[in-house]
């Protein structure tokens, strides 16, 4: 019994110290036709290349906790292809 209970005790002090991003997160979007649907992945985030020229490209970093990564992308399918049509830093500066 005081094995578990010193494991549990244990586990609670590693895991506060453990970044915790439990905000929503933007998605990207996708345009198919006239509807433009909000992606619940980051495409950009699979691929380390593309992730870390996106991100060198940036002006700022987010100073949002909804968009971690700091932008959103805007896609669009046509004739059964995938094409990227915008990357915006996320938040959008507002006047």
């Amino acid at each position: 019994m005081k094995k578990h209970h010193l494991l549990f005790v244990l586990f609670c002090c590693i895991s506060s110290l453990a970044e915790i991003k439990a905000t929503g997160q933007e998605g990207d979007r996708l345009i198919i036709n006239k509807d433009t649907l909000q992606l619940l992945d980051c495409p950009i985030e699979y691929d380390s290349l593309l992730r870390t020229k996106v991100s060198q490209r940036l002006l700022r970093k987010s100073a949002s906790t909804g968009c971690w990564r700091g932008y959103v992308a805007t896609w669009r399918i046509e004739n059964k292809k995938l094409y990227l049509v915008s990357i915006r830093e996320y938040p959008e500066e507002t006047m």
